[in-house]
């Protein structure tokens, strides 16, 4: 079984597409959420999912303490998301990657 976290800040529309891609398949578990924003919708969409949420801050975020959390859930992929804001036209431009735990 494949086990993925998927870290959210905003809407929780590509967290809701991937809970529902695999729905059902016996060889893929979403173990949890990871979010840095309070205020953000995904919370409540991953609630609905029945997927536990973990909030975290930055400075969390780069501590061996919360590294270490992640290692023990064992994780094979990590949805997270990475934004650059285009200072051309005010626009985000988002890139979507899955990454091997071995290489977080």
């Amino acid at each position: 079984m494949k086990r993925i976290s998927v870290f959210v800040s905003g809407n929780g529309t590509n967290l809701q597409r991937i809970a529902e891609y695999f729905k059902g398949n016996p060889d893929v578990e979403i173990v949890n959420v990871v979010c840095n924003n309070p205020q953000a919708y995904s919370i409540q969409r991953a609630k609905n999912l029945g997927i536990p949420v973990r909030m975290i801050n930055k400075q969390e975020f780069n501590s061996p303490g919360f590294t270490k959390e992640m290692s023990d859930l064992k994780l094979d992929l990590m949805k997270r998301r990475r934004m650059s804001a285009s200072s051309e036209k005010r626009k985000s431009n988002l890139f979507f990657s899955m990454t091997p735990l071995a290489s977080w």
